[in-house]
């Protein structure tokens, strides 16, 4: 008997979403359910996301840049190391995105379903 094979099964994106403001995490994660085909594992903490980064099955990530002081970066890092896709959501545009992570979307706050929907598309697609 062979395992199943995930061809054989509908895939279901795994969406990694980083974001220290509960509200706003809510919110993301709610777009997320929303949209056919996508599941959201919601993390608070730096330490919470590299753990899931290492060893979760994602298809994609939405980080906040600031979470209470600390950055995403090393999560960012983790993922690209990878090869998971990673978005990063941020209220101070790109001056704080290091240049080995210049080439990731960046979606601004306060951002739109629309458009966290559309960068989920397009990470969906490359990954």
């Amino acid at each position: 008997a062979h395992p199943p094979s995930a061809a054989g099964e509908a895939a279901v994106a795994h969406i990694l979403v980083l974001e220290d403001e509960m509200v706003l995490a809510m919110h993301l994660e709610d777009i997320i359910l929303d949209s056919p085909g996508t599941s959201a594992t919601i993390v608070a903490h730096l330490d919470e996301a590299l753990s899931a980064a290492a060893t979760g099955d994602f298809r994609a990530a939405i980080l906040d840049v600031n979470l209470k002081g600390e950055h995403s970066f090393p999560v960012a890092d983790m993922l690209k190391a990878r090869g998971i896709p990673y978005a990063f959501v941020t209220g101070y545009g790109k001056r704080l995105i290091p240049p080995d992570h210049a080439g990731a979307p960046i979606v601004e706050k306060p951002f739109t379903e629309e458009q966290i929907r559309r960068v989920i598309a397009r990470m969906c697609a490359s990954g």
